[in-house]
Formats: structure tokens, C-alpha cells, sequence
């Protein structure tokens, strides 16, 4: 079956939370209850309803971060007065903004279709929650904008059911794999994710370690070979987003803009948790259980020169 394009929404009203922390706009401040019960409203009764020939409206609503997924709450409306039904197997869901790719996947929608309501229901919208793994976006919510995403969708693959019983149901949606980004390739993607969270995380840095000793998770560069890998954009964001997945404090850093190190090609991943000394960021290095060579105190300074901003354990 061929592609069918199931439509693109830019939305610029319903904006999220802002985080003022740290001086940068996030699409919304991470709570583990956000995800939870994403849609309270419920409807009047079951209604059928049936697939749609005309394109529906996905609009985002919040986009949060847990556990290394990147989680997007979506607003669905339907163009048909009688509902629609999303159930095709390879359903790809991508997210961009001010023409920067922010996430991309592949849903499976065939075994569990998406039943939207009939405009006449007192529920006239389903929202659900897409969850992307690591691999699948470029962006944080922290280096978000609260407005100006475009959304873009499209069905291929094996169709599910055509029909059947709206409900409110609140399950989050999983990726099955990842999609190829819209506007750039993977590599360019992730270069400039990379950079945009560098830009959210440098005032909070400031704010919240500057001049203070923090455990040094990760340092790569393009080309660097280590670990069995050879460093690209696409793996150094990986391993960020992975440790932003264990330690929601860590923060990115680029090694240009900070006087402690040594070469000014490198992307930083520090934990985010201050100490008094290089002593107590050691440790916590050992307490979480970090090889010699992946964590180290580094002390995180503008002006500081690069002698005795390091101690190794």
C-alpha cells in the first residue's frame, strides 16, 4: 500500500509552561506526572466511529522528558464529522521547528488503532502521549521553544482495523523505530541538537555550578575513537541524551566557551551536581559506580585557567 499523507499542523497558541529557571524557554518543566493521565476529559458514552478520508489534526501540547524518551502529549481532532481511525502499521510522527528537526518515529497503530471522536462528541478531541526513544529526536524540551512546531504525519504499511468504539483512552504510544529526520541528515540532526542544548544549559550552568567542582561524565568530539567507537555527532548525542536519561541534572557544555579545558572541540557532559571540593565529585563518581576514565572533578569556571581544573581519582 502506498503512502498516504495523514497532514501537517503548525500550532501557535497552545503553549506549554515555561521554564524561567536559567533564563531559557522550555516546552514544559518535566514531571513524572504529566504523562500519567494526559486526558481527564472523558466521553458521554462509547461512539462509532469510522476511518476518515480527510486528513486529521495532530496538535502538541506539551513536551516533556522521562526516562531518556522524549515524550510529546498530542491533541487529535478529526476532519470528519464522524470521527476517524489511525491504524496503519508504519504511522511516522515528526516534530520540527523553526526548521530544526526535533524528533521523528515510526508508530505501530495496526493492532491498536487510534479511534478519534465525532466532532458532535463531548469529548471532540483524543489526547495521547507519543513517546520517542533515544535515536528518534535531536532536542530537549529545555532548548525548546513554547510555540512554532510543526507537525507532519504519514500512513504506510499494513492497515488495522477501519472502525469501531471511541473511548478516552490515556496509553502512552510507543515508537517502534526511529524516522529519518525532515530537514538534514542524522549527523546534521544531531550537530545541531547538540548545539541548541549547549545554549539552553550554559546560563543554568552558570547559575547553578559556576565555580564549583562537578563530576565530568563524557567528553567527544567528531572523529574521536574510544570505547570501540569512532565519534560522530549522532553517537556523542546518544551518549548525552543517555546520561541526561540517568541524571536529569546533567548538562552539556562546549569546551570553546569555557576557559578549564585544554582543546575547544569538545562536547562536555557534566552531572550538574555541585561540591566544595574535588574530593566529594570523586566520590560521587565512585558511588555511581563510573570507570576511572568516565568520570572526573572538573571545576567549571569561565575564567579559571586549565592547570589545577582537573583531578582525576
Amino acid at each position: 500500500m502506498g503512502a498516504a499523507v495523514i497532514g501537517s499542523n503548525v500550532f501557535g497558541d497552545n503553549e506549554s509552561n515555561v521554564d524561567t529557571a536559567g533564563g531559557a524557554p522550555a516546552a514544559i518543566q518535566e514531571t513524572d506526572s504529566d504523562t500519567e493521565n494526559p486526558s481527564s476529559t472523558t466521553a458521554a458514552g462509547n461512539a462509532s466511529v469510522s476511518k476518515c478520508s480527510v486528513d486529521p489534526t495532530l496538535t502538541p501540547m506539551k513536551v516533556t522528558s522521562a526516562g531518556g524518551s522524549l515524550e510529546v502529549t498530542m491533541s487529535v481532532a478529526a476532519s470528519c464529522a464522524d470521527g476517524d481511525v489511525l491504524s496503519a502499521s508504519r504511522t511516522r510522527v515528526s516534530l520540527s521547528q523553526g526548521g530544526s528537526d526535533v524528533a521523528s518515529a515510526i508508530f505501530d497503530l495496526s493492532s491498536s488503532p487510534l479511534y478519534v471522536p465525532a466532532k458532535d462528541n463531548k469529548q471532540s478531541t483524543v489526547t495521547r502521549v507519543f513517546k520517542f526513544p533515544i535515536g528518534s529526536y535531536w532536542r530537549v524540551p529545555e532548548s525548546l521553544k513554547t510555540s512554532g512546531y510543526i507537525v507532519d504525519t504519514e500512513q504506510a504499511g499494513q492497515q488495522g482495523s477501519q472502525s469501531g468504539q471511541f473511548t478516552a483512552e490515556t496509553t502512552p504510544i510507543n515508537a517502534v523505530a526511529a524516522a529519518a529526520p525532515e530537514y538534514a541528515d542524522a549527523d546534521r540532526a544531531s550537530a545541531d541538537g547538540l548545539r541548541a542544548i549547549a545554549n539552553a544549559d550554559k546560563p543554568v550552568i552558570i547559575r547553578d555550578v559556576g565555580e564549583r567542582w562537578v563530576p565530568q561524565l563524557s567528553s567527544k568530539r567528531p572523529g574521536l575513537v574510544a570505547d570501540g567507537i569512532t565519534w560522530n555527532n549522532s553517537e556523542t548525542l546518544r551518549d548525552h541524551l543517555e546520561l541526561r536519561g540517568r541524571f536529569p541534572q546533567a548538562k552539556l557544555m562546549w569546551s570553546a566557551e569555557w576557559n578549564v579545558f585544554s582543546y575547544d572541540n569538545f562536547w562536555v557532559t557534566i552531572a550538574g551536581i555541585q561540591f566544595s571540593n574535588p574530593a566529594a565529585a570523586n566520590q560521587w563518581c565512585t558511588d555511581n559506580r563510573f570507570s576511572r576514565d568516565n568520570c572526573l572533578a572538573k571545576l567549571v569556571s569561565e575564567t579559571h585557567p586549565v592547570e589545577g581544573s582537573t583531578v582525576t581519582r
